[in-house]
């Protein structure tokens, strides 16, 4: 074949191979703004509706209409960057995150109130604070979630101690999840916490009821872990495509949701899960008091209410699964350690609404106001079984102070 006609076809082919590349480039920028990555991820997860869709301005009562919706936009910024980090101890905790409401440092611990500079120089009061979303302050501030406002009813309460309360909520935790948590943050501490509050009964028993295991985060950590091994040991041509891809976007493969949590329907023998889930709780409980005890820790542990299962009067469980799980807890309760704030929200006036939701299980700024108050008022009460001399001690000081 002539040279010429050779180096002609070929340069041919090279504009053809290259305009075909550009052309798919243009296509693929075209699909990303088209379909946005954003708009995708709703998609998948929520059947394209946003999570701050479903938080209610009307139910915002501490904030004005400006900043209520800055707040709602920022969980949909928090939630589209992950909201979950992998944590050593636990599976996954907080993912590190800072805007103008909600601020996350890299521990996963969610910022707060500073502690009161009216009363620095005075004795410090530390406090630990786990729980689930619901103690997170899934939907509000930083300086409305139910710890902030803890740290407010308890610096009323203590006026010659400065308090401080560490909000160590995660969504989704249950008392499994905390008992590990408090364990890592003691280890790694240099000083330990006055005193630790655990806010439980949700997740404790809706993961046993929906899910049969502990967490259902478990499943989508083993499916990062499988496509890591994929990914290392991929045959040729070694390309991964993922969710995001733009094309993928039009018709988004099975299993790409990427960060739902698949629901499997309870079933089986309600009786025994009921057991089991308060079965697990007290497990954790007597692990948690030990640890507390053998740190000179006092612990309190208190049973939350469930806004979405709560009667007209909000002073009583209407929900016969939580109520037979929250009776099984006290009933086995011997040292009295457990406090029941299932009714807690009945002083909540009927013209505020208890959730950030319709209806849900996240409180509003008041309710959570009420629910502090109410933690408040039980710690200053009750005389803790589960810590040590020492730290009873503390705590007698403290609230006779």
């Amino acid at each position: 074949m002539d040279r010429g006609k050779l180096v002609q076809r070929y340069q041919t082919a090279a504009v053809l191979l290259l305009n075909t590349l550009v052309l798919t480039v243009i296509v693929l920028l075209a699909l990303h703004f088209i379909f946005p990555l954003e708009r995708s991820i709703w998609k998948q997860n929520l059947e394209g509706r946003r999570l701050s869709d479903d938080l209610v301005p009307a139910h915002y009562y501490l904030t004005d209409a400006a900043e209520t919706e800055r707040i709602r936009q920022t969980l949909d910024d928090y939630v589209l960057q992950g909201h979950w980090q992998v944590n050593p101890w636990t599976g996954l905790i907080n993912r590190a995150y800072a805007s103008e409401y909600l601020n996350v440092d890299q521990d996963g611990r969610r910022a707060g109130l500073p502690p009161s500079a009216e009363h620095s120089g005075l004795p410090p009061l530390d406090v630990w604070a786990f729980g689930g979303s619901t103690l997170f302050g899934w939907g509000v501030s930083d300086r409305h979630t139910v710890p902030s406002q803890l740290q407010a009813e308890l610096q009323e309460r203590l006026p010659r101690r400065q308090v401080s309360v560490s909000n160590l909520g995660v969504p989704w935790y249950n008392s499994s999840h905390e008992v590990a948590l408090l364990l890592a943050r003691l280890r790694q501490s240099s000083r330990p916490p006055d005193m630790v509050v655990f806010l439980d009964g949700l997740n404790d028993l809706i993961h046993r009821a929906h899910y049969h295991t502990e967490s259902p985060l478990h499943h989508q950590l083993d499916r990062a872990w499988e496509e890591r091994l994929d990914a290392m040991f991929a045959p040729p041509p070694w390309i991964r495509l993922t969710p995001s891809f733009p094309l993928f976007r039009l018709a988004p493969p099975a299993g790409s949701t990427l960060g739902g949590v698949e629901s499997q329907a309870g079933g089986g023998d309600e009786q025994a899960w009921l057991r089991q889930a308060a079965a697990a709780h007290r497990t954790n409980r007597r692990a948690a008091s030990a640890i507390c005890e053998e740190f000179g820790v006092t612990a309190f542990f208190f049973l939350q209410p469930v806004p979405m299962w709560l009667n007209e009067t909000r002073n009583r469980t209407a929900d016969e699964r939580y109520e037979t799980f929250v009776r099984t807890l006290l009933e086995e309760d011997e040292s009295g350690s457990v406090r029941d704030l299932t009714g807690a929200l009945a002083d909540l006036d009927s013209r505020y609404a208890m959730t950030v939701e319709e209806v849900g299980v996240h409180y509003s700024d008041v309710a959570g106001q009420v629910l502090a108050a109410a933690m408040a008022d039980a710690m200053m009460n009750a005389q803790p079984s589960s810590a040590s001399d020492s730290a009873s001690d503390s705590a007698s000081d403290a609230a006779k102070r």
